[in-house]
């Protein structure tokens, strides 16, 4: 069994994306206590795209690597993961709740995984395939106890074809990001240069589609305390697309994505030292913790 270096080092970036990840869930449950998701994504969009156009410019131009394949590629991973992504994630955790909505928006394991394989040649063994179901099995548990949700407004609620749609279709759309990220990494685009791009095509999603549905969003409207830590959250996101995108330049989609979904373990963690509301450590706390830890072992060991 030989490990490629490649996907030793994409691994540990997809482990340190998924750190990075859990620690902004932190900073979002802080800030958007009376604040505004809406308004939250649009700061983080916006951050985004102001640095990485600035380190784009001052490390590339005049001389930009991007082809029309890669801009369209990189314009389509921001629209389904920096915008569409994360906003239909925050709507369906506020209609159906967190833990409903993490479970099923875990199926852009099965989207990357199926795209992957079936269009950029990408392959994965039987160990390998059962890594990944033990990382999904062990973050479903964790999720739905981080959540906690059983004596919440949506304990009762029956779920109907819209709510069960909203999670889906998110998890569709994140999907479609790792895809769309990894063809235009192939094509030769600097990581730097693909994340200006595919924010700058997050943050043209989020104002056209906010203009026709919403037209009251204004950013003179985000007033501080929150904005500070919007914009904090913004360079947190920024740093976990940064991670994401490098492991995905030297390896494989799925190598990189299963181990990114390890977060919810992180979660578990930084909530216990930072938001004391878990007073206790429940069975499924540990057995899902432990499967994740097993999981994410045997992606690693049979990548």
């Amino acid at each position: 069994m030989v490990i490629s270096i490649a996907d030793l080092i994409g691994a540990i970036l997809a482990l340190m994306g998924a750190l990075i990840v859990a620690s902004q869930s932190i900073l979002v449950r802080k800030s958007t206590i009376g604040g505004s998701i809406k308004k939250l994504v649009g700061t983080v969009l916006l951050v985004n795209v102001i640095t990485w156009t600035i380190i784009s410019f001052l490390a590339y131009y005049p001389d930009f690597k991007v082809n029309l394949i890669s801009l369209i590629s990189f314009g389509l991973s921001g629209f389904f993961g920096f915008f569409l992504g994360y906003r239909l994630m925050f709507l369906a955790i506020q209609r159906i709740g967190a833990s409903r909505t993490m479970p099923l928006i875990r199926t852009q394991v099965i989207i990357a995984l199926i795209l992957s394989i079936s269009f950029l040649g990408e392959s994965l063994s039987f160990f390998h395939l059962i890594g990944i179901v033990m990382i999904l099995f062990g973050t479903g548990l964790v999720s739905k106890e981080i959540a906690n949700e059983k004596n919440s407004i949506f304990s009762g609620k029956k779920l109907g074809l819209i709510d069960l749609s909203i999670p889906l279709i998110g998890g569709l759309s994140w999907g479609l990001n790792w895809f769309f990220t990894k063809l235009g990494l192939i094509e030769g685009t600097p990581v730097i240069l693909g994340l200006a791009i595919s924010s700058i095509g997050g943050f043209i999603g989020f104002v056209v589609l906010e203009g026709i549905f919403q037209k009251e969003f204004s950013f003179k409207k985000v007033k501080s305390p929150k904005l500070s830590w919007y914009i904090l959250i913004g360079f947190v996101c920024a740093l976990a697309f940064f991670l994401n995108f490098s492991a995905l330049s030297i390896s494989r989609v799925v190598v990189v994505n299963p181990i990114w979904q390890v977060s919810p373990l992180f979660v578990l963690i930084l909530s216990y030292i930072f938001l004391p509301r878990l007073e206790k450590i429940s069975s499924k706390l540990i057995i899902g913790s432990v499967v994740i830890v097993f999981g994410t072992i045997t992606v690693i060991l049979f990548m």
